[in-house]
Protein backbone atom coordinates (compact mmCIF):
# COMPACT_ATOMS: atom_id res chain seq x y z
CA UNK A 1 0.00 0.00 0.00
CA UNK A 2 1.38 3.73 -0.50
CA UNK A 3 -0.09 6.20 1.33
CA UNK A 4 -0.19 9.60 0.07
CA UNK A 5 0.91 12.74 2.43
CA UNK A 6 -1.39 15.57 3.58
CA UNK A 7 -2.82 18.34 5.18
CA UNK A 8 -5.80 15.84 6.30
CA UNK A 9 -3.31 14.14 9.08
CA UNK A 10 -1.69 17.19 10.69
CA UNK A 11 -0.80 14.82 13.32
CA UNK A 12 1.66 13.23 11.07
CA UNK A 13 2.10 15.64 8.00
CA UNK A 14 2.21 18.98 9.89
CA UNK A 15 5.63 19.51 8.10
CA UNK A 16 4.32 20.15 4.80
CA UNK A 17 2.20 23.42 6.27
CA UNK A 18 5.71 24.63 6.67
CA UNK A 19 6.21 24.80 2.87
CA UNK A 20 5.29 26.18 -0.41
CA UNK A 21 5.86 25.25 -4.13
CA UNK A 22 5.40 26.89 -7.05
CA UNK A 23 4.79 26.07 -10.68
CA UNK A 24 7.99 27.11 -13.03
CA UNK A 25 5.74 26.52 -15.99
CA UNK A 26 2.80 26.68 -17.25
CA UNK A 27 0.57 23.46 -17.06
CA UNK A 28 0.06 21.94 -20.51
CA UNK A 29 -3.04 19.69 -21.19
CA UNK A 30 -1.59 15.71 -22.22
CA UNK A 31 1.97 17.17 -21.44
CA UNK A 32 4.03 15.36 -18.67
CA UNK A 33 3.73 17.17 -15.40
CA UNK A 34 4.80 21.08 -14.95
CA UNK A 35 8.07 21.35 -13.25
CA UNK A 36 7.95 23.25 -9.66
CA UNK A 37 10.26 24.38 -6.91
CA UNK A 38 9.70 23.44 -3.26
CA UNK A 39 10.86 25.91 -0.72
CA UNK A 40 10.36 26.58 3.05
CA UNK A 41 7.89 29.07 3.95
CA UNK A 42 10.43 30.93 6.32
CA UNK A 43 13.43 30.70 4.26
CA UNK A 44 14.70 33.91 2.77
CA UNK A 45 14.60 34.68 -0.92
CA UNK A 46 18.14 34.33 -1.13
CA UNK A 47 19.08 31.45 0.29
CA UNK A 48 18.78 29.15 -3.08
CA UNK A 49 20.11 26.14 -1.50
CA UNK A 50 16.92 25.95 0.61
CA UNK A 51 15.13 25.41 -2.34
CA UNK A 52 14.18 22.38 -4.22
CA UNK A 53 13.21 21.67 -8.23
CA UNK A 54 11.25 18.69 -9.06
CA UNK A 55 13.40 17.58 -11.72
CA UNK A 56 16.69 17.59 -9.31
CA UNK A 57 18.51 14.50 -9.45
CA UNK A 58 18.55 14.46 -4.94
CA UNK A 59 15.09 15.94 -4.97
CA UNK A 60 13.45 12.49 -2.54
CA UNK A 61 16.47 12.89 -0.49
CA UNK A 62 16.48 16.67 0.34
CA UNK A 63 12.32 15.90 0.99
CA UNK A 64 13.12 13.01 3.09
CA UNK A 65 15.20 15.43 4.81
CA UNK A 66 13.50 17.72 5.50
CA UNK A 67 10.66 15.85 6.45
CA UNK A 68 12.24 13.69 9.09
CA UNK A 69 11.34 10.34 7.11
CA UNK A 70 11.51 8.66 3.86
CA UNK A 71 9.00 10.37 1.15
CA UNK A 72 9.33 10.59 -2.99
CA UNK A 73 7.84 12.95 -5.01
CA UNK A 74 5.23 11.82 -7.74
CA UNK A 75 3.76 12.99 -10.44
CA UNK A 76 1.48 10.16 -10.65
CA UNK A 77 0.06 7.78 -8.27
CA UNK A 78 0.94 4.22 -7.45
CA UNK A 79 -1.74 1.69 -7.54
CA UNK A 80 -3.42 1.27 -4.49
CA UNK A 81 -2.25 4.72 -3.16
CA UNK A 82 -4.69 5.80 -0.04
CA UNK A 83 -3.91 8.86 2.78
CA UNK A 84 -4.96 9.09 6.23
CA UNK A 85 -7.75 11.22 7.37
CA UNK A 86 -7.49 12.41 10.99
CA UNK A 87 -10.19 13.41 12.96
CA UNK A 88 -9.74 16.10 15.92
CA UNK A 89 -11.76 15.78 18.98
CA UNK A 90 -14.98 17.75 18.66
CA UNK A 91 -17.58 18.34 20.71
CA UNK A 92 -20.46 16.30 20.12
CA UNK A 93 -19.55 13.93 17.40
CA UNK A 94 -19.00 10.21 17.81
CA UNK A 95 -15.75 9.05 16.63
CA UNK A 96 -13.07 11.41 18.43
CA UNK A 97 -8.98 11.33 17.96
CA UNK A 98 -9.16 8.49 15.27
CA UNK A 99 -7.67 8.33 11.80
CA UNK A 100 -9.33 7.05 9.17
CA UNK A 101 -7.92 5.13 5.36
CA UNK A 102 -9.43 7.37 2.25
CA UNK A 103 -8.71 5.16 -0.68
CA UNK A 104 -7.54 7.42 -3.78
CA UNK A 105 -9.49 7.18 -6.76
CA UNK A 106 -7.18 5.16 -9.32
CA UNK A 107 -5.34 7.32 -11.49
CA UNK A 108 -5.93 10.36 -9.38
CA UNK A 109 -4.33 12.50 -6.46
CA UNK A 110 -8.05 13.40 -5.24
CA UNK A 111 -9.27 11.99 -1.88
CA UNK A 112 -13.05 10.02 -1.88
CA UNK A 113 -14.69 13.19 -0.33
CA UNK A 114 -17.08 14.42 -3.32
CA UNK A 115 -17.09 18.11 -1.42
CA UNK A 116 -14.13 19.81 1.03
CA UNK A 117 -15.97 22.54 3.21
CA UNK A 118 -13.86 24.45 5.75
CA UNK A 119 -15.08 27.10 8.25
CA UNK A 120 -13.27 30.21 8.95
CA UNK A 121 -13.45 29.17 12.37
CA UNK A 122 -11.68 26.05 12.00
CA UNK A 123 -9.19 28.06 10.66
CA UNK A 124 -8.63 30.36 13.33
CA UNK A 125 -8.37 27.37 16.23
CA UNK A 126 -5.89 25.85 13.83
CA UNK A 127 -4.01 28.92 13.73
CA UNK A 128 -4.37 29.21 17.98
CA UNK A 129 -3.23 25.48 18.53
CA UNK A 130 0.04 25.83 16.03
CA UNK A 131 0.87 29.57 15.43
CA UNK A 132 4.07 28.41 13.24
CA UNK A 133 2.18 26.88 10.48
CA UNK A 134 0.62 28.70 7.72
CA UNK A 135 -2.91 27.70 7.40
CA UNK A 136 -4.30 29.82 4.57
CA UNK A 137 -7.47 28.68 3.21
CA UNK A 138 -5.43 28.15 -0.04
CA UNK A 139 -3.92 25.47 1.00
CA UNK A 140 -6.57 23.22 1.96
CA UNK A 141 -8.77 23.64 -1.75
CA UNK A 142 -11.99 23.36 -0.33
CA UNK A 143 -14.68 23.60 -2.42
CA UNK A 144 -16.52 25.34 0.17
CA UNK A 145 -15.80 28.51 2.50
CA UNK A 146 -18.17 29.16 5.30
CA UNK A 147 -17.81 31.96 7.35
CA UNK A 148 -18.46 31.73 10.57
CA UNK A 149 -18.32 35.30 11.81
CA UNK A 150 -17.21 35.48 15.21
CA UNK A 151 -17.92 31.66 16.69
CA UNK A 152 -15.29 29.49 17.54
CA UNK A 153 -13.83 26.38 17.03
CA UNK A 154 -14.05 23.60 15.06
CA UNK A 155 -17.43 24.24 13.44
CA UNK A 156 -17.62 21.39 10.47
Amino acid sequence: MSYVSGAKNPLVWKELLGFWARLLTEPQPGAPSAPMAIQAADAAADEESLELRSGDSDVNERLSVWMGRSVSLLDWPPEGASLDQYWPDVKEREFQNMVNELVLPAGTFFDACPIHAISTATLVELRRLEPSLDFAVERFRPNLLIDTGSASGFME
